[in-house]
């Protein structure tokens, strides 16, 4: 994995490196300080579909199982996770319904480190135009499938795994195993309803 990014870091002097990246250069000291993570590597350098995936496929945990409140519309919240492997991998699954106009429009995204998108259902919101010219009707789903340009510039179809999206419970469980969290039964998850 991030076979591609490791390509790209190159010593310039002795305990000094460098990683070139489509956008930005990032200089650090040493491989192995603690200040350099796998994120910042990949914050640099693009990653591939390939890393994308294995991203999704690691086997992840929810850190927080008291129980998730799905939020009520014109927010959002989100749901920590991590690697079962490694405590350093940290994923966020959010929930976002901040539309003030459509009550039935929400996002659930599955996040790497910081801020990188690895997966989006989109539901209730506009079609969507592919860079081939194709377009996806909402619901639909966003995966990165190719090596260039941005994550989610292609949307398909939603699996038939999610059934009926406008359960928000039901697809927010269904997302999260298709996001493979093993601990998905140990957590309660409910709705607010708009009056409270």
């Amino acid at each position: 994995m991030f076979q591609k990014a490791l390509e790209q870091v190159e010593c310039i002097k002795e305990n000094r490196y460098r990683i070139r990246g489509r956008t930005r250069e990032y200089t650090f000291l040493s491989l192995e300080t603690k200040n350099v993570t796998w994120y910042d590597i990949i914050e640099v350098c693009a990653m591939t579909c390939e890393e994308a995936q294995g991203l999704i496929q690691l086997l992840k945990k929810i850190i927080d199982v008291n129980g998730f409140l799905i939020p009520k519309q014109g927010s959002k919240s989100a749901i920590n996770t991590v690697s079962v492997f490694s405590d350093n991998d940290r994923f966020k699954v959010d929930f976002n319904r901040t539309s003030m106009i459509r009550k039935d429009k929400y996002t659930l995204l599955l996040r790497y480190g910081k801020d990188h998108g690895l997966l989006r259902i989109d539901v209730g919101g506009p079609n969507h135009t592919n860079p081939d010219g194709t377009i996806v009707p909402c619901p639909h789903i966003h995966v990165q499938t190719h090596d260039t340009g941005m994550w989610d510039a292609w949307a398909y179809s939603i699996p038939v795994v999610f059934g009926n999206v406008q359960d928000r419970i039901d697809t927010l469980r269904q997302f999260l195993e298709y996001c493979n969290v093993n601990n998905v039964d140990s957590i309660d998850i409910s709705e607010q309803t708009e009056m409270e």
